[in-house]
């Protein structure tokens, strides 16, 4: 199977199981989910739609979370800079701090919580690797070649206007992300 196709397999199921569990979810609503039937779980009819629905729903959260990135370290720039000026440091300037909250924070804080471990509980390796008889090996990089392609994308045209908001090139913030995906991907490989 070739990256692309599991890549296409990857988001497939996991567009079934966010529409499952979202059908589970509204069913346990009292006074709605007695209005839905079980024949809504099959999802052979609106394969595409619930497909479609689930890609738009991941530009807009890869999007939500690159911006939300870049506002903590700005806002956490803004406190670090006061916290500074209180103690009498001379701070740096509020754009580089924040560049340099952003490698601070992409590098040592937030690289723990991407790195992805077999794990047999998880219901979607298992259902990849024994089920569907995947190599462990490609699943794991057609699943970080995906992940890192949205990050990248996402973070690039977050950092984009960012650095455009802040009287730099559109491709400055496009060169920022590049560097910070590979220092993660070098960390990642490291650890």
């Amino acid at each position: 199977m070739t990256s692309k196709a599991l890549i296409w397999s990857i988001l497939q199921i996991d567009s079934a199981r966010a529409y499952n569990s979202f059908l589970y979810y509204l069913q346990k609503i009292p006074w709605l989910g007695r209005k839905i039937p079980n024949r809504w779980f099959k999802t052979d009819d609106i394969k595409g739609v619930v497909l479609f629905i689930r890609i738009i729903f991941f530009f807009l959260r890869g999007f939500g979370r690159s911006i939300g990135y870049v506002l903590y370290c700005y806002v956490l720039s803004f406190f670090v800079r006061s916290g500074m000026k209180q103690l009498n440091i001379l701070p740096q300037e509020g754009f580089t701090l924040t560049l340099t909250l952003m490698v601070i924070t992409s590098l040592l804080i937030v690289i723990n919580f991407y790195i992805k471990l077999i794990e047999p509980n998880d219901m979607q390796q298992t259902h990849m690797i024994r089920l569907f008889r995947i190599e462990p090996s490609r699943y794991f990089q057609s699943a970080e070649l995906l992940e890192a392609s949205s990050e990248l994308f996402f973070r690039s045209l977050s950092f984009g206007i960012f650095f455009h908001l802040n009287h730099f090139a559109f491709w400055h913030g496009l060169t920022f992300a590049l560097f910070l995906a590979g220092s993660r991907l070098g960390i990642k490989v490291l650890c």
